[in-house]
C-alpha cells in the first residue's frame, strides 16, 4: 500500500517516462531482473524507478530501453535526488550493462541438487559486466538496460526524495522519473559477515601487461581493495608463496622477506578490509591423493640463484615423492618449524595476529582427511595463535581447523555435525564454488540474480559467520567473450582493459569493472547486517521474516515482489527499534 501511495504521488510527473518518440521505449524494471534482448515493454510497466533504502546502505536501480530504429550515441544521466524539504540525497551512478554471450549453460548436476531455475536458455546474450562507458550504440530492437546505483548516507534524512535518469538517443531524450525512500533504519559502517574471494594479483599482470609488483601492479590492486570495501567484503586474500620469499645466508641459514606480503596486508587494511587471510601451505596433484605436499616459498640464494624453500630431492624428477615435499614426511615438519613461529612473530608485531586467518590445504576429502589432520596438527605445534580455516567437503578432520566452510548443499546436508562444531567452539562458514548447482543458491551468470542476493540470507538462516568463494578476478582470458563452462564461476569482476572489448587504448579504466553479481552480493551482505540488527532486539521477528524469504536452502523466494516485500518488512521492522 504505501509503494503504491508513493507511485501515485508520482504519476502526475510521469506521463511519457516510458515513451517519448514511436517507436522509442524506456521504462523501469526491478533491478534484481536481468534484462534480456528480447524483453519488450509490458503491458502495465512501472510509473518510475523506485528503490527503498535504509541510511548507511547503497541501493540499486534499472530501467530498459528498446528502440525500433539504431542509436548510433547512447547516453544516461541522473539528477540529484531532492526531497520536498530542498534536502539533497545524491546523484546517482549511472552505468550500463555489457552482455556475455554464453554458448552453453549451467550443466544441473541433477543427481546432486535437483533442477535449477536459469534466466534463459543457450545460445543467449545475458547482462553482467557494468561498463564505465560515456555512450554505447544501441541495436533496433534489441532490448538493454541502464543501472543506477544510490549511496545513502549514514546521516541522510529519513524521507521520500525524487529525480530524473534521462537516457539520450542521438539526441532525442526519454525521461524516466526516480523516487528513493530512505528508511531511518541505519547499516553499520562494515559487515559481521567475513567475506572472502580469493584474489589473484598475477592476473593483473597478464590483463593489464604490468609486471610484478610496480607503482602500476598496486595502482591497480589499491584500486581493487577500495571497490571490495564498498561492497562489503571484509577479508583480503594473500597468496603467501608470492609475497613472502625465503633468503638463505652464507652459512645456509634461511630467513624470511615479509615487504610485498606486508604491503598488501596494509592495502586490505587501509581500504577497509579488517581481517586477513592467507593462502594454503599445502596442495596435491589428484584429487583423491592421501597425502598433501608443501606449496614451496621462493629461495633467493647468496650469489643469486633461485630455488624452492622447502627443497624437495629432486624437483625434477617424475617420481612425486622426490619432486615435492609431502606433509607426512619429517622434511615438511622442518619446513614449517622453520617458517611458522617466524611468520607468526611477525604477525604479531605488526598487530595483525587477531585478525589474520591461515588456510593450509584446500578442499580436503575423505582419502587425505588424515593427511589434512596432521597438517593441521603442524600448524597448531609451530604457530599456535593462528586461527585454521578451511573450504571442506568431508566432515572428517575434526581438530585439524577452527574455522570450516562446507559447500553450502554439504552444509544443507550435515546441519547437525556443523551445529556441534559451533557447540564446541569451531566458526562455521560456508563456500561455492562451480557448485551447488540446482535448487541451491550461487553465483552463475545465468542464474537470476536473487540467488546471488540470497546467499547472505542463507548465512542468517543457517546461524553462519562467513562466506568464501574461490574466484574473485582470475579471468585468464577474456571473459567478455569467454565466461567459463560454469559461467561466471571464476571471477565476479571483469578486467577494465578497453581491447578486450575491441575499443581503443583511451577507454581503458585502471581498475577492474563491477558486475550485476558483485551488485547482488554486496545487497545481500546489506540484508544480512539488517537482519542482525533485528535479531539483536527482536529474534523470533527477525527469524519468522527470514523464513518468510528462505524457507530452507533449496525452498525460497525466487518472485523479485515477494522479495521486495519482506525486505520492506525488514526495513521497517529495524527502523521500529532503532
Amino acid at each position: 500500500m504505501k509503494r503504491a501511495m508513493v507511485c501515485l504521488v508520482l504519476l502526475g510527473l510521469c506521463s511519457g517516462a516510458w515513451a517519448a518518440d514511436a517507436g522509442l521505449r524506456v521504462w523501469p524494471v526491478d533491478p534484481l531482473v536481468k534484462v534480456l534482448r528480447s524483453h519488450t515493454l509490458p503491458e502495465s510497466p512501472r510509473q518510475a524507478i523506485f528503490i527503498e533504502a535504509c541510511r548507511g546502505e547503497v541501493e540499486n536501480g534499472q530501467a530498459a530501453f528498446r528502440f525500433a530504429a539504431d542509436v548510433a550515441k547512447l547516453s544516461a544521466t541522473a539528477t540529484p535526488l531532492v526531497s520536498d524539504a530542498g534536502k539533497t540525497l545524491c546523484t546517482p551512478r549511472v552505468r550500463f550493462p555489457g552482455y556475455i554471450h554464453l554458448e552453453t549453460n549451467t550443466s544441473p548436476h541433477l543427481q546432486e541438487t535437483g533442477p535449477q531455475t536459469l534466466v534463459a536458455k543457450a545460445p543467449v546474450d545475458i547482462p553482467d559486466p557494468l561498463l564505465e562507458d560515456d555512450s554505447i550504440p544501441a541495436a533496433a530492437g534489441q532490448t538493454g538496460s541502464v543501472w543506477l546505483t544510490v549511496p545513502v548516507a549514514a546521516d541522510a534524512q529519513p524521507g521520500l526524495y525524487r529525480g530524473r535518469l534521462v537516457v539520450n538517443a542521438d539526441g532525442a531524450e526519454h525521461p524516466v522519473f526516480i523516487a528513493v525512500k530512505v528508511h531511518p533504519a541505519r547499516l553499520p559502517p562494515r559487515s559481521e559477515l567475513k567475506i572472502v574471494n580469493w584474489y589473484f594479483p598475477v592476473v593483473l599482470t597478464h590483463t593489464y601487461r604490468t609486471k610484478w609488483w610496480t607503482p602500476k601492479h598496486w595502482q591497480l590492486i589499491e584500486a581493487d581493495a577500495r571497490i571490495m570495501a564498498a561492497h562489503r567484503l571484509t577479508v583480503g586474500h594473500i597468496i603467501l608463496n608470492e609475497t613472502i620469499r625465503a633468503v638463505e645466508d652464507a652459512n645456509g641459514r634461511v630467513s624470511f622477506d615479509f615487504t610485498h606480503f606486508d604491503r598488501l596486508a596494509a592495502t586490505w587494511r587501509d581500504a577497509g578490509l579488517p581481517w586477513l587471510i592467507g593462502s594454503a601451505l599445502a596442495g596435491r596433484h589428484v584429487w583423491h591423493s592421501k597425502d598433501f605436499y608443501a606449496i614451496p616459498l621462493k629461495l633467493t640464494r647468496v650469489d643469486g640463484s633461485t630455488a624452492q624453500f622447502p627443497a624437495p630431492e629432486d624437483p625434477k624428477s617424475k617420481d612425486e615423492a622426490k619432486k615435492r615435499v609431502h606433509v607426512s614426511t619429517p622434511a615438511f615438519e622442518r619446513y614449517l618449524a622453520a617458517f611458522l613461529p617466524v611468520f607468526q612473530k611477525h604477525l604479531e608485531e605488526k598487530g595483525w595476529l587477531a585478525s589474520y586467518i591461515q588456510h593450509q590445504a584446500d578442499e580436503p576429502v575423505g582419502t587425505n582427511a588424515a593427511a589434512y589432520i596432521r597438517l593441521g596438527q603442524l600448524v597448531r605445534k609451530y604457530a599456535p595463535k593462528l586461527r585454521r580455516a578451511e573450504a571442506v567437503r568431508t566432515t572428517r578432520i575434526v581438530g585439524g581447523l577452527d574455522i570450516w566452510a562446507p559447500l553450502l548443499n554439504e552444509l544443507d546436508r550435515h546441519i547437525a555435525f556443523y551445529r556441534e562444531r559451533q557447540k564446541a567452539g569451531d566458526e562455521v562458514w560456508f563456500y561455492t564454488c562451480e557448485r551447488p548447482r540446482g535448487r541451491y543458491m550461487n553465483r552463475q551468470i545465468d542464474y537470476p540474480l536473487i540467488k546471488t542476493r540470497l546467499l547472505h540470507w542463507a548465512n542468517f538462516a543457517t546461524a553462519t559467520t562467513g562466506y568464501l568463494h574461490w574466484g574473485y578476478n582470475p579471468s585468464w582470458g577474456n571473459p567478455f567473450k569467454n565466461p567459463g563452462k560454469v559461467p561466471g564461476d571464476a571471477h565476479l569482476v571483469y578486467p577494465g582493459i578497453a581491447r578486450l572489448r575491441g575499443l581503443p587504448e583511451s577507454a581503458d579504466k585502471l581498475h577492474s569493472l563491477d558486475s550485476l553479481r558483485y551488485e547482488a552480493m554486496r545487497d545481500g551482505i546489506e540484508d544480512y547486517d539488517l537482519l542482525r540488527l533485528l535479531a539483536a532486539k527482536a529474534p523470533e521477528k527477525a527469524e519468522t521474516l527470514s523464513r518468510k524469504i528462505v524457507r530452507s536452502l533449496t525452498d525460497y523466494t525466487l518472485a523479485p515482489e515477494e522479495f521486495n516485500a519482506g525486505r520492506r518488512e525488514l526495513l521497517e521492522g529495524v527502523s521500529g527499534l532503532q
